[in-house]
C-alpha cells in the first residue's frame, strides 16, 4: 500500500514539475514572439544521424512544395552530403556535436547564435529532442512548428507528438501534415537503378551501436561465399579494423574500402548493384542513391525503417524478444540499454542469411531491373 502511494505520490509531483516547465516555456515563447521576425526566412531544424537525415527528406519535399521558396536547413555538417543527393533550393547552415553541451543535449550559445543568424521567421523542428528544444526556445521567430516531447509544447505555435508507431518517415511527414492538409506519403525519389544485373556487391558490416551488428566473421564468410560468383568489396570508415582483420579479409580476395568522410562513402555506394549490411545510415543512403539493399535486422523493426520499394529487402531471426509489431525496438531499446545475450543476431547464421540473398539477387535480376 506504501509502495503504491509513494508511487502516485511521485507520478503528482512529476506532473507539477512538467506543468511548471511547460507554463515557463511557454511565456518565455510569448515574451520572444514581442520581437518577432515576419519576413525572414524559413529555417528546418534536423539534427540527426546519416540513417535519420534520410528519413526527413520526404517532409522536407512535402514543406518545400507548400512553401514554394528557398528553404534553410539547420543540420549536422555530415548530413549536408545526404540531402545533396535529393534537395535543391536549400541553403546548408551547419553545426557539430560539439556545438551542444551535456551529451549533446544542450544548445550553446554558439549554436543558438548561428540560428539566429538565420533570421527565421519561421522554424520547423524535424528533431523532437531536448536538443532541438534547447535550441529554438528563445527565438523570435514568428512561427515556430514541428514536433517534440509534451513538456517542450509550450514553444511550438503548433506541436505534434513524437510517435514511433509506424515508418519513421511517416513520423516527419506527421510535421509537414501540420501546415496542410494536402500531405500524401510517397517514396522519397531516388536515382532510378540503372542495373538487369547484380554485377557488384558492397558489404557495410557496421552499424549505429553494437547490438544492432552481426558478428564481423560471419560477413566475411557470408563475404566468401558471395564472392564465388561476382565481385564484393568490404566499406568500411578509416582504421575501424584492426590490421590482422584487414589482411584477413583480402586475403580472401576481398576489395576493402576505407572511407574518411561521408562524401567518400557516397562516392563508394555510387559504384555498386547492391549493398548489404546491418540496420544503418549507409542502407538509406544507398537506396537514395538507387541501389538495392539487403538489410540484417536484429532488435530493431523492419517496418519502421526499411526503405521502400521493391529492390530493398532484409533477413531477420525472430526470437520470444524480437519487438512486436507496434515497437520500432526490443525491451532494451534495442540493445542500448544492455541485453543479456544478443541471440537475435547470435543465432542468425550464415546459411540462412546467405540463402535468403541469393534468392532476394535471382528476384531482382529475373525483373531485369531497367
Amino acid at each position: 500500500m506504501k509502495i503504491t502511494e509513494t508511487l502516485n505520490n511521485f507520478k503528482f509531483f512529476r506532473y507539477i514539475v512538467d506543468l511548471l516547465f511547460t507554463s515557463v516555456l511557454f511565456i518565455v515563447r510569448r515574451f520572444y514572439k514581442l520581437f518577432k521576425i515576419k519576413d525572414g526566412s524559413i529555417v528546418i531544424i534536423s539534427l540527426h544521424r546519416l540513417g535519420d537525415s534520410v528519413f526527413t527528406v520526404q517532409a522536407i519535399q512535402q514543406i518545400q512544395q507548400h512553401f514554394n521558396r528557398e528553404l534553410i536547413i539547420f543540420c549536422y555538417s555530415e548530413s549536408i552530403p545526404i540531402y545533396k543527393i535529393i534537395l535543391n533550393n536549400v541553403i546548408y547552415f551547419s553545426v557539430e556535436r560539439s556545438d551542444f553541451d551535456i551529451n549533446n543535449r544542450i544548445a550553446s550559445k554558439y549554436a543558438r547564435n548561428k540560428l539566429s543568424k538565420c533570421n527565421p521567421a519561421t522554424i520547423i523542428d524535424l528533431t523532437g529532442v531536448m536538443t532541438s528544444a534547447s535550441l529554438i526556445f528563445n527565438s523570435k521567430a514568428e512561427n515556430i512548428i514541428g514536433m517534440n516531447r509534451e513538456i517542450f509544447k509550450g514553444i511550438y505555435d503548433l506541436h505534434t507528438d513524437v510517435s514511433y508507431k509506424y515508418h519513421l518517415s511517416e513520423m516527419y511527414l506527421n510535421v509537414a501534415k501540420l501546415l496542410t492538409n494536402n500531405i500524401k506519403g510517397k517514396e522519397i525519389e531516388t536515382s532510378p537503378l540503372s542495373i538487369k544485373k547484380i554485377s557488384k556487391i558492397i558489404i557495410h558490416p557496421f552499424a549505429g551501436w553494437k547490438a544492432k551488428e552481426w558478428n564481423l566473421n560471419k560477413f566475411i564468410k557470408l563475404a566468401q561465399e558471395l564472392s564465388k560468383t561476382r565481385p564484393v568489396s568490404f566499406l568500411i570508415p578509416f582504421n575501424s579494423l584492426k590490421k590482422d582483420i584487414e589482411e584477413e579479409i583480402k586475403n580472401y580476395h576481398i576489395n576493402l574500402v576505407e572511407t574518411k568522410s561521408i562524401e567518400e562513402l557516397i562516392t563508394a555506394l555510387k559504384d555498386c548493384s547492391l549493398l548489404i549490411g546491418n540496420d544503418s545510415g549507409p542502407i538509406h543512403i544507398a537506396s537514395m542513391l538507387g541501389k538495392a539493399t539487403f538489410t540484417i535486422y536484429g532488435p530493431s523493426n523492419p517496418p519502421f525503417t526499411l526503405p521502400y520499394g521493391s529492390t530493398h529487402n532484409y533477413y531477420q531471426k525472430k526470437i520470444k524478444c524480437s519487438p512486436i509489431a507496434t515497437e520500432n525496438l526490443c525491451f532494451t531499446d534495442g540493445g542500448r540499454y544492455g541485453c543479456p545475450a544478443f541471440e537475435c543476431m547470435n543465432q542468425l547464421s550464415v546459411e540462412e542469411v546467405y540463402k535468403s540473398i541469393r534468392s532476394f539477387i535471382n528476384d531482382l535480376e529475373s525483373k531485369s531491373i531497367a
